[in-house]
């Protein structure tokens, strides 16, 4: 056997070529709801039909897919839905102001940038 087992689990045979064991080896595993799973694939599926492993591979795939995009929306403790606030005029600053410094100063990190940001924020606050 030259299959290997990568560090999500995800089977790298050596014959595959080396996109594909890249894109197995950034694989990355979510924790994701099974009756969520469940669910999806219960509503994708027709009892009145019979399937091949493939097909039924297929819908399994794409039931945990639809649950991992629905469970990663953000909600609170309660169950529900929360909605995300509005950014404030320092963050609209902030990420404007970064935007440009990145533009005049590209050998900057993102640390330096930060307090250059905040500085003129500060700046324009006691100019007001």
């Amino acid at each position: 056997m030259d299959n290997v087992l990568n560090n999500v689990g995800c089977a790298v045979n050596a014959s595959d070529s080396p996109e594909i064991q890249e894109k197995k080896s950034k694989a990355v595993v979510k924790n994701v709801d099974t009756n969520k799973v469940l669910e999806y694939f219960k509503e994708s599926i027709d009892s009145t039909n019979s399937y091949t492993l493939d097909e039924y591979k297929k819908l399994i795939t794409a039931a945990f897919k639809e649950a991992a995009k629905k469970t990663s929306k953000r909600s609170s403790k309660s169950g529900e839905e929360v909605v995300k606030r509005e950014p404030t005029k320092y963050n609209i600053f902030v990420k404007e102001e970064i935007l440009k410094l990145k533009a005049e100063n590209p050998d900057k990190q993102y640390k330096d940038l930060m307090k250059m940001a905040a500085d003129k924020w500060n700046e324009n606050k006691l100019a007001v």
